[in-house]
């Protein structure tokens, strides 16, 4: 995830500057020239990859051609090229945007304005993102009721990171179809990564078994092994819920099935958060793996924080 607090719009103001005037893209040659005037190059390198304007290939800089098409008519000046930034940051093909959809849903609109409240908790974990907002002119920070509010010119841009409470029957479907095909990816991955795991024990590695293929109220995704024996010489059975994720909070969805399974199995049940990098990529580099999570996470709740966002009625 980028470190907003160290990505401003002069940084990029700098960068596009340098790419327009600039025949050669040697990325060394780019760096140079930045760092005579600006800060944090790679934070700004990674912006600009992550809201799809750049790409890095052979040590140059690319820039796309959207990215092309606006330097060669953009001549400098704060708006042109903050409205230009705005409109990529909070487009819906990047990997902010689900991010963004977290953060401006908290937002309410209040007689006219669209504003928010945070609780100390909050103010910390969007203090990055805020701050960049607040250099982009897209909301401000009333310093009375110490509340965030959107700026005018941006209320579409809030009411389209609203949607979900006006979602139709069609969107709603795609968002379980593509949110069910992310998480069986996500399995996949996982098994995968379980076989490597257990390479060097390949009698173990040949019985893993994908259970949520068989049984998808199982209350876990994959069966596996441990990679050590009980006292007397038998595999270990090691129960895996996958849960893919957004790398920069790690929130997922538990079941009460699940959180049974994880009551009974306790020692023997894993949670695997996945961080999903893309259209079905992931980073298992960042892949937590919780042992007894009925103990880690859901009686932890110093370190995890809990919401109910369901509940089940019947008569």
């Amino acid at each position: 995830m980028i470190d907003f607090d160290k990505l401003s719009l002069n940084q990029i103001i700098v960068f596009s500057e340098i790419m327009r005037d600039s025949a050669l893209l040697e990325k060394e040659f780019i760096e140079s020239r930045y760092k005579k005037s600006a800060r944090n190059i790679d934070i700004t390198i990674d912006f600009l990859r992550a809201i799809n304007l750049i790409t890095i290939r052979d040590d140059k800089i690319i820039p796309r051609k959207s990215y092309v098409s606006f330097l060669k008519k953009w001549q400098k000046g704060h708006g042109l090229i903050q409205h230009y930034i705005i409109k990529h940051f909070m487009g819906s093909q990047n990997l902010f945007y689900d991010y963004l959809m977290d953060f401006f849903a908290l937002f309410r609109m209040v007689d006219d304005t669209y504003e928010f409240m945070p609780t100390p908790s909050q103010r910390l974990q969007y203090s990055g993102v805020r701050n960049f907002l607040i250099d982009l002119e897209v909301l401000y920070v009333d310093p009375d009721k110490k509340k965030y509010v959107i700026a005018k010119d941006y209320f579409d841009v809030c009411k389209q990171f609203n949607r979900l409470n006006v979602l139709s029957l069609d969107e709603l479907l795609k968002n379980l179809r593509n949110k069910e095909l992310v998480g069986n990816l996500a399995e996949k991955e996982i098994f995968k990564y379980e076989r490597e795991r257990l390479k060097r024990l390949p009698f173990l590695a040949k019985n893993i078994e994908h259970i949520s293929l068989q049984d998808a109220a199982a209350g876990y995704d994959i069966k596996s092994y441990e990679d050590v024996f009980d006292t007397h010489g038998n595999p270990i059975l090691r129960y895996i819920e996958v849960k893919a994720v957004l790398s920069w909070k790690y929130k997922f969805y538990w079941t009460r099935n699940e959180i049974e399974k994880a009551k009974i199995y306790r020692q023997k049940y894993y949670l695997y958060l996945l961080p999903v990098i893309g259209k079905g990529k992931f980073d298992t580099s960042s892949l937590k793996i919780i042992r007894d999570p009925y103990l880690d996470t859901y009686k932890n709740k110093k370190k995890w924080n809990r919401r109910i966002e369901l509940f089940t009625f019947s008569l």
